[in-house]
This record gives structure tokens, sequence and C-alpha cells, in this order.
């Protein structure tokens, strides 16, 4: 739909460009004219003997006022030809053209109506010079009223020098003697009637007749630059709609509040990338003193990764469900993956359970990055923890072992997604693993803290990925 969309917008503004070029041309060749005529006449002035020449004298001026008045008309098409990429509102734009129209022709009424394809009736969209019987959204029937229903239905364009001797024209305003109806097509398909009305009979010439044509032209492309916008606003919205309803739905899914362990503080965040991402983590009890503490980064961004996330979240809940292993939990979770997830899909994952009683932390991992531990003794106290790291979840049969790790008072324990790493700045450096252990040297920093920093360093540049972090904390 949207390269269709593409195409056929690059077609209209090929045809703007070609009926903007042709008044150009037009213009300046009838401008040159004027010009070589009146100097034509001043040169005659001067050289030739002054006779009785008021008559002719008289003609000449009257050619220079007919080519002065064609000259503005072709600058009407020409503006208007230009404001149709610029003026977007359809309704402002032909409410600027039928003034124009009706001031330049000398017009005692313009309007634009165009076919509401649910009822087979034009509607007057834009309007100059109408009585009360007519108002911007009185309807006709095609087919059925007057010129314009008949212009609509034959699709021809019409010229009545009289309209009291046309056979098609229903009296309405009492002022109009002559009328022309032009159809509007786009692409083949009409889409409207371009009516053109004065007090004075015959009052349109065969060239003026023409330029009315093309500026009908003008009006079709207006009409479907319009439509192709609109449209292409309203997916626009509608997208953005269901993304901050998946946006609300996900983060019904995230933990609402932290796990309140005597002894503890654990903290968690997520940084989406877009409106919904791959990237959760959650808390659970597994019993008295027992907490779960999840991470995991579904491969993918956007909405197929978010509903892979959702799907995956349900099963490792499921998995979860009455197990104190880590390894075995990741193993089934592994296992329903392996027969839902696509081919090319797969979710790195850590899992650990904590025991309050004796601050050891019992971790597996599924490809994800490996925790780090900060200890609160001096010296070097960041550290990775290497846990043994099996397959990504839905890649591959397989067991995930489980490693031990204790937290002494003061000590921190840090999980995270490969987004903090992978942050940027407009420079094109990485958050990194230099700087990530830089950062954690700071007293107490929590995972919000993190987040923030990692979003400050970034400096308007972009998120590569999803970024979460967990940290558990061991009070002193």
């Amino acid at each position: 739909m949207r390269e269709s969309q593409q195409h056929l917008m690059s077609a209209t503004f090929k045809r703007e460009r070609a009926c903007s070029a042709e008044a150009t041309a037009s213009l300046s060749s009838i401008k040159r004219g004027v010009m070589r005529r009146s100097a034509k006449q001043r040169f005659n002035e001067r050289i030739w003997p002054v006779e009785d020449t008021t008559h002719e004298a008289g003609a000449e001026s009257a050619r220079i006022r007919e080519l002065e008045v064609r000259v503005r008309q072709l600058e009407l098409l020409q503006e208007a030809a230009q404001k149709v990429s610029s003026i977007l509102d359809l309704e402002e734009l032909l409410d600027e053209i039928v003034g124009s129209v009706a001031e330049t022709f000398g017009c005692t009424r313009t309007a634009v109506l165009l076919k509401d394809e649910s009822r087979d009736e034009l509607e007057m969209i834009a309007m100059r010079g109408f009585s009360n019987l007519h108002l911007k959204g009185y309807r006709f029937r095609i087919g059925a009223m007057g010129m314009v229903g008949h212009v609509a239905a034959t699709r021809q364009a019409r010229y009545a020098p009289d309209v009291r001797k046309d056979p098609f024209y229903v009296p309405s305003e009492p002022s109009t003697l002559s009328e022309v109806d032009i159809p509007l097509t786009s692409r083949g398909k009409f889409i409207g009637v371009f009516d053109v009305q004065s007090s004075v009979t015959d009052a349109f010439s065969p060239e003026q007749i023409e330029l009315l044509r093309s500026l009908a032209d003008t009006i079709a492309i207006a009409v479907e630059n319009a439509r192709l916008f609109k449209q292409e606003r309203a997916e626009k919205e509608k997208v953005l709609r269901e993304q901050e309803e998946a946006c609300r739905f996900q983060r019904a899914l995230f933990p609402e509040t932290t796990p309140k362990i005597a002894g503890y503080v654990i903290d968690g965040m997520c940084l989406q990338l877009r409106a919904v991402g791959g990237d959760w983590y959650d808390y659970f009890n597994i019993s008295d003193g027992m907490c779960g503490v999840s991470l995991g980064d579904v491969c993918g961004k956007g909405m197929a990764a978010a509903l892979l996330m959702a799907a995956a979240r349900a099963l490792f809940r499921r998995a979860a469900f009455g197990s104190s292993s880590p390894g075995e939990v990741l193993n089934r979770t592994n296992t329903s993956l392996l027969k839902q997830l696509p081919d090319d899909r797969y979710v790195t994952m850590v899992f650990l359970i904590l025991d309050a009683s004796t601050g050891v932390s019992t971790i597996a991992n599924a490809g994800h990055p490996y925790p780090i531990l900060i200890r609160h003794r001096p010296g070097t106290n960041t550290s990775m923890v290497n846990t043994a790291n099996g397959f990504p979840l839905g890649v591959w049969p397989g067991s995930y072992e489980e490693m031990q790790v204790k937290l002494e008072p003061g000590d921190r324990l840090l999980i995270y997604s490969d987004g903090v790493l992978e942050a940027a700045n407009l420079r094109g450096e990485e958050y990194g693993a230099v700087r990530l252990p830089k950062v954690l040297q700071k007293k107490n920093l929590s995972a919000k803290e993190l987040l923030t920093d990692v979003k400050e360093f970034t400096q308007g540049g972009v998120l590569a990925d999803d970024a979460t972090a967990i940290m558990i904390r061991r009070e002193q």
C-alpha cells in the first residue's frame, strides 16, 4: 500500500510540474508579445508623423489590455500549480483557487464540487458568489440536476453561452447567463466538477475555456494530493494508536512494585528503543525468603519482538511455577520455545533465585550478558560473574548449569541487557564494557541511576536496542 501511494504521489508531482511548466512557458511568450507590441507602438509614435490614428491606437490598446488579462489568467494557473505543492488542506486550497478565478476571469460565481462515493452525489466543497440557495455542503444528484449533474453523468465538459437556451440548465441563480462546467478526473476516475458562471452571455472565449480546463487539471491534482495526505496521516495515526495501546499492554507486564525483602534493596528499569520492544524483567516469590529475579531479551525490535516477549514471558512463568532451580526453569522454558518460536527467533535470559537468609544467589544463564558483582570492600571490587553460558532459549535442546554467588553486606549484583553496552552518542561511541564498571563504582548506584547515566551519555544519540537493568543490593 505504501509503495503504491508513493508511486501515485510521484506521478502526481510530475503532473504538477508539467502544468506549472506549461503555464510558465505560455506566460513568458505572452509577456514578450505584450512588450514587443508596446515597444513597437512607442517607436511608431516617435518616428511617423502624427495623423488621425485614434481608431488604430484604441484598437492597439485594446489588444494590449486583452493580452494583459490573458497574462493574469496564466499567472493564476501558474500560482495554482504552485499552491498545490504547498497547501495540503483541501478546503483552504480550493477556497483560494475559486476566489482567484472569480477575480481574474471576472466570473460571477465559481465552485468546486466533489463526488461523494457513498451516495453517488456531488457536494459543494468550495464556492464564491452564490446566494443562500446554494451553500457549502449543498448536494446535486448526478445525472438529474442541471448542467453540473449532466457533466458528472457524461464526464464531458459543457459550455452554455446562453444558459436560457441550454436544455440541461436548471434555473437557480437568476443573474447567471453563461456557464462552463468541466469534469475533474484523477487517473481516469471521475472525482468532481469545476463550475464557472457569468452574468454576461457568451462570457468565455475558447482560449479562456482552455485555461479553465488546465486549471481543472490542477484542481484534480490538488484533490488527489490532499486525499493521499489525509490517507497517509490516518494510517500513521492508526499506527501510533496501536503502538500506544501495545505500549500500555507491555508496561502492564512489567512489575508494578519491587520486592520487599528485609535487608535488601532491589530495583529495575527498562529504557525502550521504540514504543514497544523485546526486553522484559520480572520478580516473583519462590517461598519465604526466596525471591526469583529474571531478565530476558527477545531477538528483534518493535511490535514483533513485543509479541514474542509476551509469549516467552508467559511460558517462562509457567515453567517457573513450583520450581526452585533456575537451571530447571530455563530448561523447561527452552523446551516450550523450541516448539513455538520461528526458526530465526530466540530469547536470551538470566534467571536467579536469591536466598535472603544467606545472601546466596543461584544463577542460570541462557546466552545473556554476564552479571556484574560489585563488592563493598576496598580495592578491585567489580567483576563479571562468569556463569556457564548456555544456548539462547529456542535455539537448541540442552541443559543450563547453575552457579552461586554470595552477597556480603554492602555488595551489589547487576543484571542487564546488551542495550546498555550498545547505547551510542552522536560521535558513534558506545557506552561499552569499559565505562560501565567505572560508573558502577558510585556508591549505592541504583538501576534507575545507571540507565539515567546511559541516557545522558547518548546526548541525543540513539539506543541501538532496549536497555534494561536490575540492581540487587544487600544492605549493611
